[in-house]
């Protein structure tokens, strides 16, 4: 880590309440601080993360979580934040959903997302995916799925 430049002490910008594969913790967990790992002969090998790399194929649990995470974002679900925090919202939906919501702990690391930030709307009667689109649009951010989570992020 201190070859990479990271402080073995510096806190994770990345909340969580849910059940994930190893895989997908490592590569949310490493990917702020630019890192991702290997596994050699049963040992992780923490590494930089190449400019421009591909990465790996999702495994068959990422793709049922994707699918699963997909279709939680095409039902309606009611809200309406007045002044709520992008924290909070993140919080109250893994909560109405029982599914993991997360910021991208890449932006916020790199200081693009304040998980501080005011948010306003409600849902419209629209779908969940849509909605948040609509809600997430003054800050810059849209929710992507990835590794097993629905993240709030910048393009």
């Amino acid at each position: 880590m201190k070859a990479a430049g990271v402080d073995p002490g510096e806190p994770i910008p990345l909340t969580l309440t849910a059940r994930l594969t190893h895989r997908s913790w490592l590569e949310l967990f490493l990917s702020s601080f630019g890192l991702t790992y290997e596994i050699r002969n049963g040992d992780i090998l923490l590494t930089a993360r190449k400019s421009g790399g591909v990465p790996a194929a999702a495994s068959a649990r990422q793709l049922e979580a994707a699918q699963r995470l997909e279709g939680v974002l095409t039902k309606k679900l009611i809200f309406d934040f007045r002044g709520t925090s992008l924290a909070d919202v993140v919080k109250t939906l893994a909560d109405r959903t029982g599914e993991p919501f997360a910021i991208d702990p890449v932006a916020c690391r790199a200081g693009s997302v304040d998980p501080e930030a005011i948010v306003t709307g409600s849902d419209q009667d629209r779908p969940l995916g849509e909605a948040l689109n609509q809600i997430l649009k003054p800050l810059g951010m849209h929710p992507v799925i990835r590794d097993e989570v629905v993240l709030l992020t910048k393009p």
